[in-house]
């Protein structure tokens, strides 16, 4: 795990550390409804804690930078937050073409979630490969982030439902 907290760390603070030769602190921000990676801090709802709130403070603590993790918003005042430079790491967005021009990105990613499928037991056609979801219904849940090329499949492929909050 270190060398990874390393690599990362490398990734994440060496544009920003060339750009501010001084700089001895940084603000993130993330989605506060996330858990296990980030969420509001109960004792604290300025803050967000979890798994992505601790790498950050380790791969601070390595390269001398302290690394604060704020509540910016929802998911896309976050967004907005890191854009405008008001905010300085967004910790969970997705790899998008279309975000290039605004953000860097740290290249693996920390981690990676994969979208399960549950059928009824006893189902009279397996589901064996994506393809097999075609015309099916099904849900998505409300707070899932979907990348482009997963959102365009099931757009044109799939019949999937998101339910209202």
């Amino acid at each position: 795990m270190k060398p990874m907290i390393a690599l990362l760390a490398m990734a994440l603070l060496v544009g920003q550390a060339q750009a501010a030769e001084h700089c001895t602190r940084l603000v993130a921000t993330g989605s506060p409804d996330a858990p296990p990676f980030l969420w509001r801090d109960p004792a604290d709802p300025q803050r967000l804690i979890g798994a992505s709130a601790d790498v950050l403070a380790e791969i601070g603590s390595q390269v001398g930078v302290r690394i604060d993790v704020l509540y910016g918003g929802r998911r896309s005042e976050a967004l907005g937050q890191v854009r405008s430079g008001r905010m300085d790491l967004l910790a969970d967005q997705p790899l998008m073409d279309a975000e290039l021009e605004h953000l860097d990105y740290a290249y693996p990613a920390l981690a990676r979630n994969d979208y399960l499928v549950w059928e009824r037991r006893g189902a009279s056609e397996p589901l064996d490969r994506l393809a097999d979801l075609n015309g099916k219904p099904g849900a998505l849940s409300a707070r899932a982030r979907v990348t482009p090329a997963l959102l365009a499949l099931a757009q044109g492929s799939l019949s999937l439902e998101r339910p209202r909050t």
